[in-house]
């Protein structure tokens, strides 16, 4: 029995690159996912879940009683693993200035992405049960409290399914990875109706090898989308990536990151206004050595490195356009840090003098606070995961209303701002 079974997880693991030795950790527990979040190794860790717990099905569900609406409209919705098991819960928690309502949960699944009116939730829906669906995800749109949820079909026959990453700016359109084990041809990004999954278009082909995955979302008019390419095909050069932009139409696929540099899982943003794209780049092997946050034209004109090479992880523009956000190991330990995209001013938001480590910056819609990660653990770059011991902190962008969101260490794979969550 526990050979069929293990066969069974070889077989589906297949199509998320794990490295030698990665199923033997598996049976002891999932493999940590990578902070810089998000796509590839979130994949993994919802395999491994469903498949070990014999059928789950990841989905949003309405559990226990609605959020109260906080009276700012701040809300922040977040997956929370706990230490010793596989499944990622979805919450949200209403914040008003210093006080944090209790997180309630909303459902399971790692993947999360805020839709721009921040009313709805983008998700997914996995289902390796015996026997296993042939379109195994499918992409999931909920209200913020779990409620409303629909599974959106994965139109084309030939796709085992879609795995949605981000909204487009106004809400229409959800950008995917295709999942697709048997033909080549039919792995890359595709775009579809955020009401029914219609109108799907695909436009990427990765070559083979390889997965092209979303990451850093649309440009804010809609028209381009970023996504990420293996420097290699698999086989121990996962982490390395090349950064692409393409029009939504599949035309126009530029390069962004110099010749010499490679980027990583979820490492980009764009500029408010949709000219530049920033990026965290590494010369060589992305795991391996020092990075720097980068800044390019959209049209893939004019990059340049904007911080001295160092420890660094993440780049998030900010929404007035002055300021890129950035996690940085320093003296004192691994702190954020804003930098003007013209490289002055480079200022650090946190102090690791009390013995917490932050990382995984993400702004508010206002542009003036800072979601992120704290842990009395460091954020060590080589391993998948960010650590088990972690709560969510808000911070403002000049440093000062350092606040403890969440009350509960654990693993924050995902969180984001969002809007107020009706009430009953």
């Amino acid at each position: 029995m526990m050979t069929d079974f293990r066969e069974d997880l070889e077989r589906k693991s297949q199509r998320f690159e794990l490295d030698p030795g990665a199923l033997d950790r598996l049976f002891e527990r999932r493999r940590r996912k990578q902070r810089d979040r998000r796509i590839a190794a979130g994949v993994l860790g919802l395999v491994v879940a469903v498949v070990t717990t014999a059928g789950l099905v990841y989905a949003f569900q309405q559990i226990g009683p609605r959020v109260p609406a906080s009276p700012s409209g701040a809300f922040i919705v977040f997956s929370r693993q706990d230490p010793g098991t596989d499944i990622d819960d979805l919450y949200a928690v209403g914040v008003t200035g210093s006080d944090a309502r209790k997180a309630v949960r909303i459902g399971v699944g790692d993947f999360l992405s805020v839709s721009p009116d921040g009313t709805r939730i983008l998700s997914a829906l996995f289902d390796l049960g015996s026997p296993p669906a042939f379109q195994w995800v499918k992409p999931v749109v909920a209200k913020l409290d779990g409620s409303d949820r629909t599974v959106l079909p994965v139109t084309d026959p030939d796709l085992r399914g879609l795995v949605p990453t981000d909204w487009s700016p106004d809400g229409s359109r959800f950008v995917a990875e295709g999942v697709q084990d048997s033909e080549p041809a039919l792995v890359g990004i595709y775009t579809a109706r955020s009401t029914d999954g219609g109108d799907l278009v695909q436009l990427t082909a990765t070559p083979p090898g390889g997965k092209d995955r979303p990451v850093g979302g649309y440009s804010p008019d809609g028209s381009r989308i970023l996504f990420i390419r293996p420097v290699k095909a698999f086989g121990g050069q996962e982490a390395s990536q090349n950064l692409f932009v393409i029009s939504d139409d599949g035309t126009g696929l530029v390069r962004l990151n110099p010749p010499g540099t490679t980027t990583g899982w979820d490492e980009a943003s764009w500029s408010p206004d949709g000219q530049m794209v920033t990026f965290v780049a590494a010369r060589g092997q992305f795991l391996e050595v020092p990075r720097a946050i980068f800044v390019v034209g959209a049209d893939g004109s004019d990059p340049r490195r904007i911080t001295p090479w160092g420890d660094i992880d993440g780049a998030e523009w900010s929404p007035d356009g002055r300021w890129i956000a950035f996690s940085r190991v320093g003296t004192a330990g691994h702190d954020l840090y804003l930098v003007h995209p013209d490289g002055r001013d480079v200022t650090a938001i946190t102090s690791s003098a009390d013995g917490l480590a932050s990382s995984g910056p993400e702004w508010s819609p206002d542009g003036t606070k800072l979601l992120f990660a704290r842990s009395p653990t460091a954020f060590p770059r080589t391993t998948i995961g960010g650590p088990f011991d972690a709560d969510l902190w808000i911070v403002n962008a000049d440093g000062t209303g350092l606040v403890q969101i969440t009350q509960h260490p654990a693993e924050y794979y995902v969180y984001a701002w969002a809007g107020p969550i009706e009430t009953t």
